[in-house]
């Protein structure tokens, strides 16, 4: 915060993010600069088949997927929970950014259906953007929790400046 008030110039995402952290940081008087977030400039991907090959997803299928960060706060536990009633065709795929956490471990041994696969190993931007690329429907999830301080009033905003939306969108999906 203090950082914040000696800056010349702050870039924010959009105007409703930059009103909310130049309210709660005090930070009157900052003159924002709105610059959007948006995937790297690597070309534009479509029509991959990476999910398909990768895990042996059928051509019949409707590959649904949640990439980056699975938790709490990213709707996880009701994703999970919710899959034994998805339409037959349907597969979810869990992409993570990270080695899975002790809750989602503990998630991921709830699952009692067939239709999920968990992707645990991380990839570089050209095979993030190829994996997205194959994949029909992409999820970005956010849920406001509380107390915390990037999990509560962060994300009652995030969606406006999801990166993950803005890669599903470079991607087709």
């Amino acid at each position: 915060i203090e950082a914040s008030r000696n800056a010349e110039f702050i870039v924010f995402p959009d105007r409703e993010r930059a009103a909310m952290l130049i309210k709660e940081n005090s930070l009157e008087g900052i003159d924002p600069v709105f610059m959007p977030v948006s995937p790297s400039a690597l070309p534009e991907v479509s029509g991959s088949d990476y999910l398909r090959e990768k895990f042996a997803i059928s051509d019949g299928k409707t590959i649904v997927i949640h990439s980056g960060a699975f938790s709490g706060w990213t709707y996880a536990r009701e994703l999970i929970e919710s899959l034994a009633a998805w339409p037959d065709g349907f597969v979810l795929v869990v992409h993570l950014r990270h080695d899975p956490d002790d809750y989602l471990r503990k998630l991921m041994d709830t699952v009692t259906t067939d239709n999920v696969i968990f992707s645990t190993v991380p990839c570089d931007d050209i095979t993030y953007n190829r994996m997205l690329a194959s994949a029909d429907i992409g999820l970005a999830l956010y849920k406001p929790v509380y107390p915390g301080l990037y999990v509560g009033r962060n994300l009652e905003t995030i969606g406006l400046s999801s990166g993950k939306l803005s890669y599903y969108m470079k991607c087709s999906i």
